[in-house]
């Protein structure tokens, strides 16, 4: 099978290897230092990104935010942008996530569920 088959048949074959050589790209890049050849361990990694964060951005856009909205937990993809910029979610955003844990976790329906479950949990022994 050629590669070519493989990504028309396999797409998502293609995303995973172009993420995973990103990844070993910007590790060597890391290893390698700020030079000639770090660089280009890294430019050729931030390439390798780009088919990664076109399905994080979309996903973003139109599935976890509509999810958000509806729960009130802030669901978000961010991995290559913390690949690339070595920054992940703002302290605002982890405070926002914080505060929807902490409202899930003690709604009427978490507790109902944990009740029911620890119930059918000790029928079973």
């Amino acid at each position: 099978m050629t590669g070519l088959k493989i990504v028309s048949k396999f797409p998502l074959t293609f995303m995973g290897a172009t993420y995973i050589g990103s990844m070993f790209f910007n590790y060597c890049g890391s290893v390698a230092g700020n030079n000639h050849v770090g660089l280009i361990f890294s430019f050729t990694s931030v390439r390798l990104f780009h088919p990664m964060r076109v399905v994080e951005i979309t996903l973003n856009n139109l599935i976890l935010k509509p999810i958000s909205n509806v729960v009130g937990l802030p669901l978000i993809l961010n991995d290559t942008q913390e690949m690339i910029a070595g920054k992940g979610l703002s302290l605002e955003e982890y405070t926002k996530i914080e505060i929807a844990f902490e409202r899930i976790s003690n709604s009427t329906i978490v507790k109902k569920t944990k009740k029911t479950y620890k119930i059918i949990r000790n029928k079973d022994e």
